[in-house]
């Protein structure tokens, strides 16, 4: 079970995206945050950072060179919502259903001769994190890319 507390999301996507401008850099991608003033989340800050981590490092692996990467919250229904968007090739609707699965990469149907690396775990320790704090994470289907959204309450 993770150990809640509120946690400032602003804070967290600032840290965040900091975090993770070089590695964006490194292939020409840029790391945004918008920010709006969304308050707390009911959360464990380290697990959350945990997440995030791991859908920005996806994001940034299978984002394309000259493109950019955006975390996003908002208020939701008795919760917050934070999106991470990349603007690849987003993903098939056949794989979908497995994206959360232990072990599954869909590395080969999201980068050009499938590279990409990672051990398929990161999303779904990232779905368990999540159901661990009351919340959800999920793929929303969006043109240009993939998006990935976190609800956790508040």
């Amino acid at each position: 079970m993770a150990d809640r507390a509120p946690v400032d999301v602003n804070d967290v996507l600032i840290e965040t995206a900091e975090r993770w401008r070089t590695a964006g850099a490194r292939k020409h991608v840029v790391v945004t945050v918008e920010a709006a003033d969304v308050g707390t989340a009911l959360a464990d800050g380290a697990l959350l950072r945990q997440v995030l981590d791991n859908l920005v490092d996806n994001a940034v692996r299978h984002a394309p060179p000259g493109s950019a990467v955006g975390l996003r919250a908002r208020t939701a229904p008795r919760g917050v919502e934070i999106d991470v968007a990349d603007q690849g090739d987003g993903v098939p609707p056949e794989l979908r259903p497995l994206l959360f699965q232990r072990f599954f990469r869909a590395a080969p149907a999201r980068t050009p001769g499938g590279r990409g690396g990672g051990a398929g775990l990161g999303l779904a320790v990232s779905w368990s994190i999540a159901r661990a704090h009351g919340g959800d994470l999920s793929y929303v289907d969006a043109p240009g890319g993939a998006v990935f959204r976190l609800w956790v309450p508040a």
